[in-house]
């Protein structure tokens, strides 16, 4: 399941094909990056901060959680937070 800036849910094909379609962020700049990596998993915590086509401009934090197994690893839950 996903969920939308306005709190609702979507399930993972509406998810895809909203994705697939890009963002309009540009200039990402990563203002503050950490990562907790305890055994097999690491937990990334960022703040980004971006433009938008209108000319404003945005900032987000986003905790990704990466499970390692057999040397590669997988993202296996996403959060982001518009500020």
């Amino acid at each position: 399941m996903n969920s939308t800036p306005a709190g609702s849910l979507t399930d993972k094909p509406t998810f895809l094909t909203q994705t697939a379609c890009g963002s309009a962020m540009r200039q990402i700049l990563t203002q503050d990056e950490r990562v907790g990596l305890p055994d097999d998993f690491a937990i990334s915590h960022a703040t980004m901060s971006y433009g938008m086509p209108d000319g404003s401009s945005g900032e987000r934090h986003s905790i990704d959680d990466w499970q390692g197994c057999d040397g590669t690893s997988k993202c296996v839950s996403a959060h982001a937070t518009r500020r």
